[in-house]
């Protein structure tokens, strides 16, 4: 029975559309589109209850569609037409450099819950009027011959997802990712067995989409594309940073212009403009600088043709200046625009400051160059940023989880952290889950932990701390997680519900002993800089560096949680003050007195200091050493970028 509805529901179809009767009907001849099926070759992308995989299905659904279209006049471009394996960023190029004028990636969903069966459609975040209007017309046919419901969703709109997937981010004309149904469903897996059953949803999608150019609004003008860091390394004289970055595919590109900063904060004008950074260079050296000096850059693309010549910016990467290769490589593996909007992000510059606070080297580079320009060879660490990195993007892909492995078995250190680890890879491929199981130590137990607080665990690295997460950017789905191959539980957050593990011993077939740290959600969305620092002090301690902050001060209490000014005592005074304040990282610290004008009266304090609590006294006197009068007078603790005041009475 369930074929022949499929078979009455494809013949409906095809007859309205032969006789006219639907917006399908329309000649298509002026219109090209690109055609891209989800996963395949040596990526699976989801696998059914027996086996059945998504590539497959997509593939077959989306030669259907193709052929459907073709024979209503449109032009059409397949970003692959076999099952062979294509990565994110080649499939968007391909879109983009086909100059079509729609873009449809077709796929199917899964869930850990076997029940769970609906069609949606995905749309950029930030998307236009003109996605969403795509969108609508196609999950709207596909609903009327699947028939298996749609869901509310965060766009208003029943039905339509609005997400980061890289292929409803990157390519530059209107585009949508059909989720047609859920393959991970047993009873779905069979329907999507049957080639009668695609065909009907792959026609379904053609009659949505020719609906959507019959009365689509006009699309917005295009944005420049924003450059893309390959890595930025030092060179051997250790006063010249290495900056490279990926080639920009834009035809008519002018150039680039390129932003130096000390601290990550401050920018200025550009240090190169697109008159010396042209539109064919991939490669600069900037010279002149400081050695072991924190350095941060960023990058625009400039194009004229655009209504808006200037590209937002790129991520920001960093080093710290050494001629000697620094014992710490932060790698880029957060592409992914979901919780976090922007087209760049500062979250390299986020661990940079936090290892330099530590005196800490650095360098670094984006996951693609890992393992093949950078050699992991030679670097004691690696933090691995991943964000809310899931299956679209891949939090590691065949190549990553290779060099990860042959780092570990070395008897490298890792540091990673990221929302989707689990739900990517212990949801895919074999090999996937061996390396999540082997390698990041951790068996995946679902995919929203439900709690933004997390404890350390007693007798781990962790133990004493307490934090909450989700500042930076909004965290809705972080992994929750169990410990496994020897890992030990280090972070929770409930009683049921575990964060991170910690791992010291040797990985596969290694002899050498290596160590992890596997945090379950991005470390950058800590919105508290000193408990990002203080998370760092105690991986960095944990990795046999040393930090010059111990997990505990000397006297055995706890590191302070955070900056603080205390009031002075005595208050009201004369002549002698004490002034009280804790800081939780080693930072530069200047506490000065100012009169009620404004006016600084006294310099008592500038210098880096270690973690704890400090105090220095105030004898009410200026800098030349003379008595100031009584008054009110105001205490101003500048503790890094963090600035506390206190108000202080001299009563003579």
């Amino acid at each position: 029975m369930q074929s022949k509805r499929y078979l009455v529901c494809l013949g409906f179809l095809l007859t309205l559309l032969a006789t006219g009767h639907l917006a399908g009907a329309q000649d298509l001849s002026e219109y090209s589109f690109c055609v891209d099926p989800g996963h395949g070759g040596s990526e699976p992308g989801a696998i059914g209850p027996t086996g059945l995989t998504e590539k497959e299905i997509n593939l077959t659904t989306s030669l259907f569609f193709r052929d459907s279209l073709e024979a209503a006049g449109a032009t059409i471009y397949m970003t692959r037409e076999t099952d062979v394996t294509l990565s994110l960023a080649a499939r968007s190029q391909l879109a983009n450099a086909m100059t079509v004028d729609r873009c449809i990636s077709v796929h199917h969903n899964a869930s850990t819950n076997q029940y769970a069966n609906y069609t949606g459609v995905h749309v950029y975040l930030d998307t236009p009027e003109i996605d969403l209007h795509m969108a609508s017309k196609i999950v709207t046919r596909l609903d009327s011959v699947l028939n298996i419901g749609v869901v509310s969703t965060n766009c208003g709109t029943w039905g339509i997802h609005a997400d980061n997937f890289h292929m409803v981010r990157e390519p530059n004309m209107p585009c949508c990712l059909a989720e047609i149904s859920f393959i991970s469903n047993p009873a779905e897996e069979t329907r999507l067995r049957d080639s009668t059953y695609l065909n009907t949803n792959a026609t379904a999608m053609h009659i949505g989409l020719a609906e959507h150019m019959e009365t689509s609004p006009e699309p917005p003008p295009p944005t420049l594309d924003v450059p893309v860091f390959h890595s930025v390394l030092n060179d051997s004289t250790g006063t010249q940073a290495v900056i490279r970055w990926f080639k920009h595919l834009e035809a008519t590109l002018i150039g680039y212009r390129l932003y130096q900063s000390i601290d990550g904060v401050n920018w200025g004008s550009p240090i190169l403009y697109e008159d010396s950074l042209f539109a064919g260079d991939t490669t600069v050296t900037i010279g002149g600088l400081d050695p072991e000096q924190i350095y941060y850059f960023k990058m625009v693309a400039i194009d004229t043709t655009f209504a808006n010549p200037e590209s937002d910016f790129s991520n920001i990467y960093c080093l710290s200046t050494t001629p000697t290769r620094p014992p710490v490589l932060i790698v880029d593996g957060f592409d992914r625009r979901s919780s976090w909007l922007s087209p760049g992000h500062p979250f390299a510059g986020f661990n940079a400051k936090s290892l330099h606070n530590l005196d800490i080297m650095f360098e670094t580079c984006a996951n693609e160059a890992a393992g093949n320009e950078v050699n992991l060879e030679g670097y004691d660490a690696l933090i691995w940023i991943l964000g809310d990195e899931g299956t679209t993007d891949e939090t590691f892909d065949i190549r990553e989880q290779s060099i990860v492995q042959s780092y570990l078995e070395g008897g490298g250190k890792l540091f990673v952290t990221g929302s989707e680890i689990g739900y990517d890879l212990a949801r895919g491929t074999a090999g996937d889950q061996a390396f999540y199981r082997d390698y990041l130590k951790a068996t995946y137990v679902g995919d929203d932990a439900g709690d933004y607080t997390v404890t350390g665990v007693s007798g781990t690295i962790f133990q004493g701390l307490s934090f909450s997460y989700g500042q930076t950017y909004p965290e809705d789905y972080p992994d929750y997680i169990n410990a496994s191959g020897g890992s030990t539980v280090n972070l929770i957050y409930s009683a049921t519900r575990n964060a991170g593990v910690e791992y010291q011993g040797t990985f596969g077939s290694g002899a050498q002993e290596g160590k992890l740290i596997h945090i379950g959600f991005p470390w950058e969305t800590i919105g508290s800089e000193s408990v990002r620092d203080q998370i760092m002090t105690r991986v960095m301690t944990f990795f046999d560096f040393p930090t010059d902050v111990p997990g505990e001060l000397a006297d055995g209490s706890p590191l302070p949680g955070e900056f603080q000014l205390f009031q002075n005592y005595p208050n009201p005074f004369n002549p002698v003050t004490t002034i009280s304040y804790q800081i939780p990282s080693k930072t530069m610290v200047t506490v000065s007195v100012y009169n009620i004008q404004g006016q600084k009266v006294s310099s008592l304090r500038r210098e880096e200091q270690p973690a704890g609590h400090h105090t220095v006294n105030w004898d009410s006197r200026n800098d030349q050493g003379r008595p100031v009068a009584s008054g009110i007078y105001f205490c101003l603790l500048q503790a890094g970028s963090r600035r506390f005041t206190k108000k202080m009475v001299l009563l003579r």
